[in-house]
């Protein structure tokens, strides 16, 4: 993710603000950010809007092996939804046991490796 969008992106992170894309031309969001709208394939009507760091978990994996510095094994990782048709691969942290699919998360911001990374722990409820 080297192109401008994925840099504002993670510019966004950095100041722990989560951004999703949507495309007022077919009204539809994406993830990840790129430069045309994988819908309609516009690029002038792209825009960003704030999200409100609220995800279901669609579908996870315990991680059993890590090539990354500063993650320590085993942990969870996710597919969220963070809009319609818009899906972010993040960490599960503060979880009680197993995830499941549903379960709603919040956004938080680590610092890991040198970089904000967006990680999601569970709601409470």
């Amino acid at each position: 993710m080297n192109d401008a969008a994925a840099k504002y992106w993670w510019a966004a992170i950095a100041r722990h603000q989560l951004l999703v894309q949507h495309c007022a031309g077919c009204d539809r969001y994406q993830h990840p950010p790129a430069s045309t709208c994988r819908g309609c394939h516009a690029g002038a009507r792209l825009e960003w809007q704030e999200h409100d760091g609220l995800a279901p978990v669609v579908s996870y994996t315990e991680v059993h092996s890590s090539t990354y510095p500063g993650f320590t094994v085993p942990y969870w990782l996710a597919t969220l939804r963070i809009a319609e048709e818009a899906y972010l691969v993040s960490n599960l942290v503060d979880l009680r046991g197993r995830p499941h699919a549903g379960l709603l998360t919040r956004v938080r911001f680590i610092e890991r490796g040198g970089r904000t990374i967006p990680v999601f722990a569970p709601v409470e409820t």
